[in-house]
């Protein structure tokens, strides 16, 4: 008779266990055209059968395209109706595509090996052996507010299934979370603190263009954010008023409105004009529109459009009141 002492029987099945995570496969990971052709083609395929089903919004035969646990979650069929009204909206084509073979189950990292401010890593469970990921953005260059959709693979002992899905804002107006980082930088060096703030919170907000999606200077661009965010403040507390009009129209807020066309300020103000008298509002807004290029510089020479909303009260989240929408395009 064999006997196993506890200490070796131990070892035995930490052995057992990283054999049946490393089975055959050396583990890493492999990008794009580092990837098998076998392999890739086999996972294109499947992929493109579950994009088709997405779009259609097939959800009874894509249930056997999901995991188990995805099936299960929540939000999984508010993120399929989202993805399926893009893929219908605008063509996408693939970004970036990683084949994972994974030594340990729990969360990994895939490092883009990108050499400049666009490096990332992807940061995900890993909850089988063999992974596979790919990234598709908008393949027309004249959309300017780019999404990703991003689409996880993983070998279950049933098959290949998805295991995630998301779709999350690459950048905006042409630009991507690094590239109005930049922009804000130089706008800000200019004391153009307004659209500085602006490109800030676009950037933010395009920061993680995937739920797994970490730019490496991730940090450096929320302090910058902070540093804005601050400065702002103590230059322009609203209510704002526009001291140069005898009208005395005072700004309660500036924000982003964003449409197929881009993401640009909306100024939100009161005025004592009466909204129905159109042609007065007008007039006092062309007014306005010359008197912001002094309170805020840079704001006529950065951006497309300029949105502005009138109101003769104060609005809150709780009434509706009426008001008079109008736009700037600068050109």
């Amino acid at each position: 008779m064999i006997r196993v002492t506890p200490n070796l029987h131990g070892r035995l099945v930490m052995a057992f266990v990283a054999i049946f995570l490393l089975g055959c496969s050396k583990p890493g990971y492999w990008k794009n055209n580092e990837i098998s052709e076998g392999k890739r083609d086999d996972m294109h395929e499947l992929n493109d059968k579950a994009l088709d089903l997405i779009k259609k919004g097939d959800t009874e035969i894509l249930e056997s395209l999901l995991s188990k646990e995805l099936i299960a979650e929540n939000s999984t069929d508010a993120r399929v109706k989202n993805i399926g009204h893009a893929l219908v909206t605008d063509t996408f084509k693939r970004m970036d595509e990683y084949y994972v073979v994974n030594k340990y189950l729990g969360a990994d990292t895939i490092k883009s090996h990108l050499k400049d401010v666009n490096a990332y890593s992807l940061i995900y469970p890993a909850v089988t052996q063999e992974m596979y990921f790919m990234h598709f953005i908008q393949a027309k260059k004249e959309v300017p507010n780019k999404q990703i959709i991003t689409i996880g693979y993983a070998k279950y002992s049933y098959g290949w299934k998805i295991g995630f899905m998301d779709m999350q804002p690459y950048g905006f107006n042409g630009k991507n979370a690094q590239e109005l980082y930049k922009t804000a930088q130089e706008q800000y060096n200019k004391g153009q603190l307004i659209d500085a703030l602006n490109n800030m919170n676009l950037a933010i907000v395009s920061l993680r263009p995937s739920e797994l999606w970490v730019y490496d200077n991730e940090a450096e661009v929320h302090r910058f954010y902070n540093k804005v965010t601050v400065d702002a403040a103590k230059v322009y507390k609203f209510p704002t008023p526009v001291d140069d009009l005898l009208s005395r129209p005072y700004i309660i807020s500036i924000n982003n409105k964003t449409t197929r066309e881009g993401s640009f300020p909306q100024i939100t103000y009161i005025t004592k004009v009466k909204l129905k008298d159109t042609a007065a509002i007008k007039a006092e807004n062309l007014l306005i529109r010359k008197a912001l290029i002094k309170l805020m510089p840079g704001i006529d020479k950065n951006n497309q459009y300029i949105y502005y909303l009138a109101y003769n009260q104060q609005p809150t989240s709780e009434n509706y009141l009426s008001r008079y929408d109008m736009v700037d395009k600068l050109w």
